[in-house]
């Protein structure tokens, strides 16, 4: 017998008032066949993520790029040790060198208009690059109660992550850039 769902599960407000419990589960039967439910649509799910998982590497694509802006910045940085912290006066601080960014605004014929990068690599406005980008977003497993399994076993077990494939975003950050000049690489700029 199918149950209906619960409408006040479904609009967020979960307000207890209009919870109708003639909609759960009323018997361990019907508990544990729920459980079983959820557990095989889970386990279907982790299927079809591990099938669709890559590697960094298979995810990382050159994307070919005509520069439209280049804006460098620099920053300070400096400490100040855990050891040396004085509580309610002036703490000791030390100078931590600079900081090197650059956002480079580029035409990409994708979503892609903005790629920032750690450094001052020496790009010019009209240069044409190959961004190496990383399209890919970690998804974690969906996990359930199994019946077979003992309360503890659930709560030991470890959520996996796989990369998936997702869309190019507005601003990147790609891990290296390739300088193209009468399609030769002439300079690579890496992203560390």
């Amino acid at each position: 017998m199918a149950k209906k769902r619960n409408p006040a599960l479904d609009d967020g407000s979960a307000d207890p008032s209009k919870l109708d419990l003639s909609l759960l589960p009323q018997t361990a039967k019907e508990m544990r066949a729920a459980l079983r439910k959820t557990h095989k649509e889970h386990k279907k799910y982790n299927q079809d993520l591990c099938a669709r998982a890559k590697t960094a590497e298979q995810l990382t694509e050159g994307l070919e790029c005509t520069v439209l802006e280049v804006n460098s910045y620099q920053g300070s940085t400096s400490f100040t040790p855990r050891s040396e912290m004085v509580i309610g006066g002036q703490s000791q601080s030390y100078g931590g060198g600079h900081v090197y960014r650059t956002e480079i605004r580029v035409n990409s014929g994708t979503l892609v208009e903005k790629l920032q990068f750690k450094g001052w690599p020496p790009l010019e406005v009209g240069d044409i690059i190959r961004a190496y980008i990383m399209k890919g977003k970690k998804e974690e497993e969906k996990h359930s109660f199994d019946p077979s399994l003992s309360f503890d076993s659930f709560l030991t077990q470890n959520l996996k992550t796989h990369l998936v494939e997702r869309e190019y975003q507005p601003v990147e950050q790609p891990s290296k850039i390739d300088k193209i000049r009468d399609d030769k690489v002439v300079a690579t700029y890496h992203n560390c």
